[in-house]
């Protein structure tokens, strides 16, 4: 790999920062006005997001079978 000719080309992992921000990887923010208690909530979020994927399938070109 060729060296960079000067530090502006150059990218540095701020490790602080990464370390810092770990702890919410794999988390994710809903917020809404429902009455539904937190488990709900996410179970709701999450079937929609399954309920879409599959949606796309029946939007997908028909191919012919033999």
């Amino acid at each position: 790999m060729p060296v960079p000719a000067n530090k502006k080309d150059t990218a540095e992992i701020n490790h602080q920062a990464l370390a810092k921000d770990a702890k919410y990887d794999g988390k994710y923010v809903l917020r809404t006005n429902s009455i539904l208690d937190t488990n709900q909530v996410a179970l709701a979020y999450k079937s929609n997001f399954a309920i879409k994927k599959r949606g796309n399938f029946l939007k997908s070109p028909l191919l012919p079978t033999p």
